[in-house]
């Protein structure tokens, strides 16, 4: 596909996405493995580390 058409594919599929948010912040990726990596290097983890968590919610 080249690649104009699949950008403009890109932008429809995120203002579908998009009901209740800005098509701009909504991101579009490869594979769940990429999502989870992206989301676990944005948690804060400079505090002490001598808990095992199930999530990132009983860190409080």
């Amino acid at each position: 596909m080249p690649w104009g058409l699949w950008v403009g594919k890109l932008g429809h599929v995120r203002a579908q996405f998009a009901a209740r948010a800005a098509p701009d912040e909504i991101a579009v990726c490869t594979s769940v493995s990429t999502v989870v990596s992206a989301l676990a290097s944005a948690l804060d983890c400079s505090e002490a580390r001598n808990k095992v968590l199930a999530d990132a919610c009983q860190s409080v």
